[in-house]
């Protein structure tokens, strides 16, 4: 079997050409039907969800396909209403809103049972579809709601937006922060460039927004719904942590987009498979997402270091730090090669995942030379 997962520019282009938009008349037909409250909570979401999914999810544009994202979850909350079981020990209901930025809203008055609170929290999850749509789709933008909740994902609540490169912009929250991280951006692009240039174009063709985080707790997170979008800690993360941030998150772009248009894995919930990075059990997505983009950094680091100059652009202290994370990668690769063919054996991986997985392996062994050579070094 020819193996379609090459990891290459093609790959890449070839992903893009499938995420092509289609059906934009449909998206404010949608959007019209969603405004019109007295169509809720009448079991209309059976109407509404086909039409949904008739659109192409992967979308040109990843507002759009945010947006759709989130409004088959209103679909399937709706149906998760209307199929409510009081009698069950778990309760999704209460999981999805507790977990949700409309948690305060499910807590709030004097709302008894979980029916009862859905239904108020599903019509301003509603409302704030709808003013999403107003602001960021609609071709004449209306008068903007007081009730709106800013994204934090998307950036809405950095003021300050600057473009980094014609096709990359940065959000942030002053003009002197912006200028600071433009400049650190542009210099990790240049050494991308110039060690690494595969990584490089995948990166202009995957990532197109970069938001700025000051939460020590984060280091960087992406969304399967907002493709192209990456949050990153700019603030207390060094120069070498910045090159690896930018391609670990451009790696989940990648694999999401893959995973769009492929199936691969069975998605399943139980945390079962052990991921070295979070030292803690994760569900199949996230094992195999880690696989994926963690592959990334360690192949990262393979170019820069087997490269003649780069001592030359890169301090010692640099360098080993590079040494460091490569040879850990490596060993949590292994070890994580593990936990793949544990799901491969519960059926959780099909023929095609694994294919994938076994693309990956095979880089992983092309880079055991430069392992072998680095590991009694400290």
């Amino acid at each position: 079997m020819t193996n379609q997962f090459e990891l290459n520019i093609k790959e890449i282009q070839f992903l893009l050409q499938k995420s092509k938009k289609k059906n934009s008349q449909e998206i404010p037909l949608i959007a019209e039907f969603l405004s019109d409250k007295s169509k809720l909570f009448f079991k209309e979401e059976k109407k509404l969800l086909p039409r949904i999914q008739q659109i192409s999810i992967l979308d040109s544009n990843p507002l759009q396909h945010y947006w759709l994202s989130q409004l088959k979850k209103w679909c399937e909350l709706q149906e998760e209403i209307l199929q409510y079981d009081d009698t069950q020990i778990d309760d999704p209901l209460f999981d999805y809103w507790t977990n949700s930025e409309f948690a305060k809203n499910y807590f709030q008055g004097s709302k008894k049972n979980s029916i009862e609170r859905s239904s108020k929290c599903l019509k301003i999850f509603a409302e704030q579809l709808c003013e999403f749509y107003d602001r960021h789709l609609a071709t004449h933008l209306k008068q903007k709601s007081k009730k709106y909740s800013l994204i934090s994902e998307i950036g809405e609540n950095q003021p300050v937006k600057i473009f980094i490169t014609p096709h990359l912009y940065l959000m942030t929250d002053s003009q002197i922060e912006a200028k600071k991280q433009k400049k650190r951006i542009l210099k990790a692009l240049e050494r991308l460039k110039l060690f690494y240039p595969e990584g490089h174009q995948r990166f202009c063709m995957l990532t197109h927004q970069i938001i700025s985080t000051k939460d020590e707790s984060i280091v960087s997170f992406s969304s399967q719904d907002l493709p192209g979008f990456s949050t990153i800690n700019l603030t207390h993360r060094d120069d070498i942590d910045l090159l690896d941030d930018l391609i670990h998150e451009n790696g989940h772009h990648h694999l999401n987009r893959i995973l769009d248009i492929n199936h691969l894995i069975k998605e399943n919930s139980e945390a079962i498979f052990y991921s070295p990075w979070r030292k803690t059990p994760r569900p199949i997505r996230g094992i195999y997402h880690g696989y994926f983009t963690f592959y990334w950094a360690l192949d990262l680091f393979y170019h820069v270091l087997i490269h003649p100059d780069s001592s030359k652009h890169f301090s010692q202290q640099n360098i080993q730090k590079m040494q460091r994370r490569f040879k850990e990668e490596f060993i949590m690769l292994r070890s994580s090669e593990l936990e793949i063919e544990k799901a491969r054996k519960l059926k959780l991986i099909n023929k095609k995942g694994m294919m994938l997985a076994k693309t990956i392996e095979g880089k992983i062994d092309e880079k055991q030379s430069l392992y072998e050579k680095l590991k009694g070094k400290k």
